[in-house]
């Protein structure tokens, strides 16, 4: 028996969720971007230690919808309130405060913590202590210790807040083997960064309409072949990820298998394909042939 729960990391677009996550669990397995829309599906991370196992819910962020796809996004969000044992609200404290979230974190049964995220990002101390307090203040009614402050992408993890979300947790059988990292297969892995060179490489220019899938995967002791198709919606934006003379393609590929050999531990190649699904965010068969399931 160990204390085992679901926790549901909240908060909007580009907060830092999933850069939290992979640095709780000591190793990348999530995308990360500056982009919106990095994370499109509610994933489950599982942290075990020797007496808990905490399930991670790493929700797409809270944003202004824009069509069926960015509607589903959102219902994925709000599933992850209505299915987890604690709230963990990320906010960016050198942004705006989304005051529309706040009201409906405030309305939730689930035990809450907030996390202020890029406090680096602050000019001064009394700035960081002027902002965190208007925190304090709308969350007035949670304890001192339900808050911390982080860097995460310095791979900074409050420990002594996850021990507190661990008090809270029931105490029952875990409900993944200890060696299990995520709730999706390892071609998701695959996708996912491959997915993230897309958005980091190609700047505001294609992120919100790639697709990555991953068509075949063969691997032996020392070495992962795999093929995937990378889909956009425009041949304009297939130019853009092709780029001139191949580039961007070859950049793309090559820094893809360096995150899949870190990840796995051995040696990668990558063959990359781009491919024009017109409009496919606005297709509800290809939403959910692409995955993006109600």
């Amino acid at each position: 028996m160990k204390r085992v729960g679901f926790i549901a990391l909240i908060g909007d677009a580009n907060v830092g969720k999933s850069t939290f996550i992979n640095s709780l669990v000591g190793v990348k397995c999530l995308a990360v971007s500056d982009k919106p829309q990095t994370t499109r599906e509610n994933i489950k991370a599982i942290y075990n230690t020797e007496d808990s196992q905490l399930i991670f819910i790493d929700t797409p962020g809270f944003h202004r919808p824009r069509g069926d796809f960015g509607r589903l996004l959102i219902k994925d969000a709000k599933q992850a309130l209505s299915d987890c044992d604690v709230v963990i609200y990320m906010v960016d404290i050198s942004m705006k405060i989304n005051y529309d979230l706040v009201d409906k974190l405030k309305k939730i049964d689930q035990p809450l913590f907030v996390i202020l995220n890029k406090i680096d990002k602050l000019k001064s101390i009394s700035e960081y202590e002027k902002r965190a307090e208007k925190y304090y203040n709308l969350f007035k009614e949670l304890p001192k210790n339900h808050f911390a402050s982080i860097v995460a992408k310095d791979k900074e993890v409050p420990h002594f807040l996850i021990e507190e979300v661990k008090s809270l947790l029931p105490m029952t059988e875990p409900y993944f083997p200890d060696d299990m990292l995520l709730d999706h297969p390892i071609e998701f892995v695959y996708q996912e960064f491959i997915k993230e060179k897309c958005m980091r490489l190609c700047y505001d220019e294609v992120p919100h309409a790639v697709h990555v899938k991953v068509i075949h995967v063969e691997e032996d002791d020392s070495n992962i072949d795999i093929t995937a198709d990378i889909i956009v919606e425009k041949e304009s934006e297939r130019a853009i990820i092709v780029g001139k003379g191949g580039k961007m393609i070859s950049k793309i590929r090559s820094y893809s298998e360096n995150s899949i050999r870190g990840f796995t531990g051995k040696a990668c190649s990558l063959s990359l394909f781009v491919k024009v699904t017109k409009n496919w965010r606005e297709d509800r068969r290809k939403i959910t042939e692409f995955g993006y399931t109600e």
